[in-house]
């Protein structure tokens, strides 16, 4: 059975993982609209791999506003 690959949720953070330039401006004008706990969660999500859309739905997913 071939293996899976798990979401960016669930994959360790690499090693020397960082949230490129880019990422970072648009995290910074996203949270002018969204709280800690939303921003984090994205943060963790990018690091581990996730876009930045997808970190934004894993965040909404898990109901931080």
């Amino acid at each position: 059975m071939a293996k899976k690959k798990l979401p960016a949720s669930f994959q360790p953070i690499k090693k020397g993982a960082k949230i490129s330039d880019d990422d970072k401006k648009k995290l910074e004008a996203h949270g002018k609209n969204h709280g800690k706990k939303h921003m984090a969660s994205m943060r963790m999500s990018i690091l581990k791999g996730a876009s930045f859309d997808e970190a934004h739905k894993n965040a909404k997913s898990k109901g931080y506003k």
